[in-house]
């Protein structure tokens, strides 16, 4: 998906709305870091974890992480079908605007989702 918000015709929407994307790279962090030292360094840093569908195995995953947060925990973005964005890029636009859309939420009001744990790319009621 990262290649649809950095095209051309998306970068400018992120930069006007002072929108950045991180990786694990970008954050310092081993892609085998355990899910819930992700998300705190996420939150430490006020940022919004955007990841495929995980399960919950384990009190590390990111299942038990959002319970254990509770509901003043913001949102983590999830992928219903990571494979499919990376093979329809029509299916991936369409991720890409719902993703937009909670952000701008996010953007109005940072309190919108605390507490719902995920919220699924693309928006199941679309």
């Amino acid at each position: 998906m990262l290649f649809i918000l950095q095209s051309p015709d998306w970068l400018q929407e992120w930069e006007d709305k002072g929108l950045v994307l991180h990786t694990f790279r970008t954050l310092g962090l081993d892609p085998k870091t355990s899910d819930r030292v992700v998300y705190q360094r996420c939150r430490e840093l006020g940022l919004y974890l955007i990841t495929g569908n995980r399960n919950h195995d384990g009190p590390d995953s990111l299942e038990a992480t959002l319970r254990d947060a509770g509901l003043t925990a913001p949102p983590v973005f999830t992928l219903g079908n990571a494979q499919r964005v990376l093979d329809d890029p029509a299916f991936a636009a369409t991720v890409a605007v719902h993703l937009l859309e909670y952000v701008i939420d996010l953007k109005n009001d940072p309190t919108a989702y605390l507490g719902a744990g995920r919220l699924y790319l693309p928006k199941t009621n679309a």
